[in-house]
């Protein structure tokens, strides 16, 4: 994660239960000047994940990741975010900001993912 676009340092605090990366693992990630902590709360390789950020937003942020193979080479990736706060408009200024990365996020993963499968084939 720590070159994704806005992302400027990740690192594991703690291995997963099953695998370093999956159900338990607690990551710290430094964005826009914020230690977001974020713990994996559900993982089903090779299909996705769940995450929540416990520490570093002042919002609950519950989050979701998931592939679904469409056939010929083609993969669709489902990122469904849930926040909410008690602080007027906190979770509706998150989301903005969220929603205003996404398309940069999400092209870089592409990027990635294609580099990747260059490599395996």
């Amino acid at each position: 994660m720590s070159d994704w676009p806005g992302v400027t340092h990740s690192r594991l605090t703690s291995e997963g239960s099953e695998e370093r990366n999956g159900l338990g693992a607690i990551r710290v990630v430094r964005a826009r000047g914020l230690d977001i902590h974020e713990e994996v709360v559900h993982f089903d390789r090779p299909n996705g994940y769940e995450y929540k950020i416990t520490k570093g937003l002042p919002v609950k942020h519950l989050g979701s990741a998931g592939l679904t193979d469409l056939g010929g080479g083609t993969t669709r990736l489902a990122w469904d975010v849930r926040l909410s706060s008690r602080l007027p408009l906190a979770a509706r200024l998150i989301a903005w900001q969220i929603a205003a990365g996404l398309p940069k996020a999400l092209d870089h993963f592409k990027r990635e993912v294609e580099r990747a499968a260059k490599l395996d084939g």
